[in-house]
């Protein structure tokens, strides 16, 4: 018997004239050369709708975050709640692509949260699994653009993406959504030494600068990759939670002029973040 999956995740479910919302909770563990590093917990709330033609959306609406340090949490939930809702869509004719960001703090969130929708995107390839084992793999390597014009001035990434459906469990769909390296790279690196890689025989795919001390720059490039486990519902198409690994080995530039050269020092650095998302409700 062959698995069918849905569109995802409340678009089946939407009828017009009612408003129906549901939320996640987002919560980041991060680890800087080992060493655990402040991680938040933020809730986003969903609302489905439709546009003038028909096509299916869910609007997002960031409603709070707290910043946990250790046994201590500081609440941010101003900066969820200064991000204006914005509208995404799992429908092959709806908008996917990433909302602008224009507050800085939110960036991680907003970010990782669309990372893990477009996990289960059209593109990916879930109407073509129909058996546990069966793989997908997208013909052509994804380009990110996640700098916020502030603590992010440029920050673009390489991925080669692909979907397994992985099992079924109790009528709930078990997907591992893949983010490597590719073959050959789609980036366009800010420096020639960016193209020697950081992890032997594995292409670079990652660059990302940052604004340091007066008036300088911290230049970082290297290695990125992410895994995804989703558990989907298969009646509804309800995405019900996810976990993402996330790890970047890097070099870092330490204070470099506007050419991003002259720098005080170079070092290497790694980055390792785990994240759950979970239903509330």
């Amino acid at each position: 018997m062959h698995t069918i999956i849905r569109l995802l995740p409340l678009l089946l479910l939407y009828l017009p004239g009612t408003a129906q919302t549901h939320r996640y909770q987002l919560i980041t563990h991060v680890r800087y050369n080992g060493q655990p590093q402040p991680g938040s917990i933020a809730v986003c709330e969903l609302t489905a709708g439709a546009d003038a033609k028909g096509i299916p959306y869910e609007e997002v609406k960031w409603i709070s975050m707290r910043i946990v340090k250790g046994s201590d949490t500081t609440d941010a939930g101003h900066s969820a709640r200064a991000v204006q809702p914005y509208r995404i869509s799992l429908h092959t004719q709806g908008n996917l692509a990433l909302p602008r960001i224009a507050v800085a703090d939110m960036t991680g969130p907003i970010t990782d949260f669309h990372t893990f929708y477009v996990a289960l995107g059209p593109k990916l390839g879930l109407a073509s699994l129909k058996k546990a084992g069966d793989r997908f793999v997208l013909p052509a390597p994804l380009t990110g653009d996640f700098a916020n014009g502030s603590s992010i001035l440029l920050g673009n990434d390489c991925l080669q993406v692909s979907n397994t459906l992985t099992g079924i469990r109790n009528n709930t769909l078990l997907l591992k959504t893949a983010f490597r390296p590719p073959a050959t790279s789609c980036l366009r690196f800010m420096l020639d030494e960016m193209n020697a890689p950081v992890v032997p025989d594995t292409l670079n795919n990652f660059q990302m600068v940052r604004p340091a001390a007066a008036g300088t720059f911290n230049v970082q490039w290297g290695r990125e990759y992410f895994d995804i486990d989703s558990e989907v519902q298969q009646q509804s198409g309800r995405l019900l939670k996810a976990a993402m690994v996330n790890d970047l080995k890097l070099k870092v530039k330490i204070a470099c002029d506007s050419t991003y050269r002259h720098c005080q020092r170079e070092v290497p650095f790694r980055i390792e973040r785990e994240l759950e998302l979970v239903l509330l409700q």
